[in-house]
Formats: structure tokens, sequence, C-alpha cells
């Protein structure tokens, strides 16, 4: 093939960088918008994992007072799940009638406590320790006369016909302890088979701080959980959501985190699928375009004697070879950036495969149509 025969399609150099550019934006343009969205996906796991969510109950939206009721047995719910950590709430506490004398005749009602975090709540060890039983103040075990390892009787009263009958029971003292607020303390499970003794298993308390937080592990199950405890505190029932106890959480804080994240990502997807679905198809028309400029040689060359395949080679394989220059091009940029990673190298195959199979088709059918249907279509323009 000599240089004459190729000048026709060196011509169209204007088309040819087109197409080079067509192809450059194409596959660039993707590996940006992924790389974009793979970027931020990675920023949204980061904020996942580091951020902290903390859950604060309110008073429901049907009270008028701060405060809100709730039951020893949502307590123990929330904080035995395995979701939570930090968990803290206003001290629980019971009435039960004990003795310093040991008859009941001249008992008096009897605050016993439980604090979800006794260090924090101030409370020191001066003798014994924390066990399962009561831990009083120095006032109050020289006011009922024990010290650590005595026993401190609590009577039930039951009232049964015209007869009050009682039934006691005796509680170690495992500890003397010095507190802020003077009293009697127990653990969280003797206090509540203090509760089961006296026959209230679930009790209800009013208090104004109930706060945990959430596991960084269950972050993106955040949700989820929140539904959870609308199910527990109110009912199931989506329309009762924050009905009697509202559940907050720093809400505001994470959607400004995650949400431009999140929109950044959709953004980058959107173009990316933009980019896939309109460039291919500007640069097939320009490769249509490429081809239909040469009918006219494609004619001429065959009305001059030469075969249908010669003149297919002759003009397919310089048309594909000057095709490539934009894929080299693309994968030079690709490869020299950080782009790299995220390198639509499928895609880069596959269009270059269409490309190929295109640029032969067209060719072919114009071999294919008789030289003067050619050369006629070349004069009327």
């Amino acid at each position: 093939m000599t240089r004459q025969n190729l000048l026709p399609i060196l011509r169209q150099q204007r088309v040819w960088i087109a197409l080079a550019l067509a192809v450059v934006l194409l596959f660039v343009s993707s590996a940006w918008m992924d790389k974009t969205a793979a970027d931020n996906r990675a920023e949204i796991d980061r904020v996942y994992e580091e951020m902290d969510v903390h859950f604060l109950l309110n008073a429901g939206r049907r009270s008028l007072s701060p405060g809100f009721t709730i039951s020893l047995y949502q307590i123990r719910r929330i904080e035995h799940w395995e979701f939570f950590e930090d968990f803290g709430c206003d001290p629980l506490r019971t009435n039960v009638m004990t003795s310093a004398t040991g008859r009941m005749m001249s008992s008096n009602w009897l605050a016993v406590h439980w604090v979800c975090d006794p260090e924090a709540a101030g409370i020191r060890v001066l003798e014994g320790e924390l066990g399962e039983g009561f831990w009083m103040t120095r006032d109050y075990a020289e006011r009922y006369g024990v010290s650590v390892g005595g026993l401190m009787p609590v009577y039930m009263a039951m009232s049964l016909r015209s007869e009050v009958r009682s039934r006691s029971r005796e509680f170690p003292v495992t500890a003397i302890i010095e507190c802020p607020v003077h009293g009697v303390y127990m653990s969280e499970e003797g206090f509540d088979d203090l509760i089961k003794w006296t026959g209230n298993e679930s009790p209800s308390y009013t208090m104004t701080d109930l706060h945990f937080s959430l596991k960084k592990e269950y972050n993106r199950r955040m949700s989820e959980i929140e539904k959870k405890l609308q199910a527990l505190l109110n009912t199931p029932n989506p329309y009762d959501r924050n009905r009697d106890i509202t559940v907050n959480y720093n809400a505001s804080e994470i959607d400004g985190m995650l949400k431009p994240l999140e929109k950044s990502v959709e953004s980058a997807e959107f173009f990316g699928k933009l980019f896939r679905t309109v460039l291919p198809v500007v640069a097939y028309m320009i490769e249509l375009i490429a081809i239909l400029g040469l009918r006219n040689e494609i004619g001429v060359r065959q009305f001059l004697g030469e075969n249908r395949a010669a003149v297919f080679c002759g003009i397919w394989l310089p048309v594909f070879v000057l095709c490539l220059p934009g894929y080299l091009l693309s994968a030079a940029v690709l490869l020299l950036t950080p782009l790299g990673e995220q390198a639509p190298w499928g895609m880069t195959l596959w269009h270059l495969a269409g490309t190929a199979a295109l640029t032969a088709l067209l060719t072919g059918i114009l071999c294919a149509v008789r030289p003067l249907d050619l050369l006629r279509e070349k004069e009327h323009e």
C-alpha cells in the first residue's frame, strides 16, 4: 500500500483527533468518576468505623413534663442488649420494711438504691466489697447496728382477709461505703432479686436521664436499632414513634458527616453511567462519519479494478490503526496517574473490539455496494 493510497484516509485529521479525544474522555472520565465514588465510599466506611452514636431518652410527645416513665424490664432490656455500652441512668429505688430490733412491729421503711455505675456515682468502699448484698453508708450501718458480714432483716407484709401476716428475709451486709447520697445500695442482680421477692417484678420509674452509646461495630445498623428501641419503649407501630418516650441520638451530627459523602457517591455513579452510555455512542458516530467519508475512495478503487478484498484491507486496516491513538493515550494517562486503580480495562477491551467490528462492518458494507452507486452519492453531495 503506497502513501498515495493512504492520503484520502490521512486527510481526515479532524475526525481522527475528535475520535481520539472522545475515547480519552470516555475512559479517563469513567475512571475519574469510579475513583471519586470509591474514595467517598472509603471515607464513609471510615466515618462509620470512627463516629460516636449517643442515645438519650426524653419525655414522649404526649407528655408535658420533662420526665418520662420507664419500667425496670425496659431498662434491663436496653442495658443488656449487645448493641450498647456506657449505659447510664438516674438511680433506681425500691422501698422495703426493715427493723433494727429484728421484729416487724418496730419496723420502718428503708429505701434501697441501685446505680448503674457505682464508681461514677461516687461510691467508695471503706470496708468489705461490693458483693451480692447491702452496701451501707456508715451512718446507716450504725443506725441499724450492723457491720460487714452481718445480716439485715427485710419484711414484706401480706394481708390475708382480716389478718396481716409477714414474711422476712435476711440480706448480708457486704460493704460499708462512702457515697455523696447516704443510704443503702445493692448490685443490679441483688436489686432485681429484691424486687422479685417483694412481688413487683417490673416496677416503673420516672426519670430525666437515661443515656447509652452504640458500639462502633453496630454503627451501620443504627436506624434498625433505633426502630428496636421505638418498639420496646413505645409500640412496634411506626405511627407511635416517640409517643411515650422520645428516642434521640446525634442524628444531625451524623447526617452532617455522611450526607455530603453519600450525595457525592450518587453524583459520581450517575455521571459515570452517563459517560458510559453517551460517550461510546459519540465515538461510534465519529467512526461512522469517518468510514462514510471514504465511500468515494472505496468506489474509485473498485471502479479502477481492485478486487473487494484488497479494497477492504486497504481501507479497514488503516482506519482501525488510526482509531488506536485514543486507546493508547487513555492507557498512558490511566497508568501514569492514580486513576489506574479504577481503570475500566474491561470496558476498554470491549470498546476496542466494538470499534474493530464496527469499522469492519461498515467497510464491508460499502465494499459490497456497486462502485457507481458510491460515486453517484459522492457527486450529489
